[in-house]
This record gives structure tokens, sequence and C-alpha cells, in this order.
């Protein structure tokens, strides 16, 4: 979900997806 709202923060936003979305 972050990845596509904020493709250009794709490391920042993996580590963020993953500790929101998991």
């Amino acid at each position: 979900l972050s990845c596509n709202v904020y493709p250009a923060l794709k490391p920042f936003s993996l580590q963020q997806s993953k500790k929101v979305v998991y």
C-alpha cells in the first residue's frame, strides 16, 4: 500500500508498510 502511495520512498515505504500493514 505505502509503496503505491509513496513510490518515491520505496526503501522507506517498504519498511513502513511492513510495520503498518503487517
